[in-house]
């Protein structure tokens, strides 16, 4: 990677250690659930709102 262009960055990510088996199940459901709920997200646009 030599051009600014090809950096590639997840702004507001960060990374999560699992500690235990609550902790791992906390974030299945919250894998599995999340896009179920992405329209009341408070950065959701409809499809119709971006024409």
């Amino acid at each position: 990677m030599t051009d600014e262009q090809d950096v590639v960055w997840q702004r507001n990510y960060h990374d999560h250690i699992i500690r235990n088996l609550p902790d791992l199940n906390r974030i299945r459901d919250y894998v599995q659930t999340n896009s179920a709920r992405w329209e009341t997200d408070t950065f959701y646009e409809s499809p119709s709102s971006l024409k």
